[in-house]
């Protein structure tokens, strides 16, 4: 997708809809006593983003 021109509408969903999501990733670890460290929850927060849950499957 990074050849391809993202609507200026739909990338404004896209950037909140990823903003909502981290948010309430960060929010859930704060509650959890920053059980995880912090590289690992960036780096499960960018994954996610990038990858959706089908990063998380494991379909072949």
């Amino acid at each position: 997708m990074a050849d391809e021109a993202v609507d200026p509408e739909i990338a404004e969903y896209l950037f909140k809809f990823a903003e909502a999501g981290g948010m309430g990733m960060m929010i859930k670890w704060v509650n959890d006593g920053y059980v995880t460290p912090p590289a690992e929850m960036a780096a499960l927060i960018i994954r996610i983003i990038r990858g959706g849950i089908s990063s998380f499957t494991d379909e072949r």
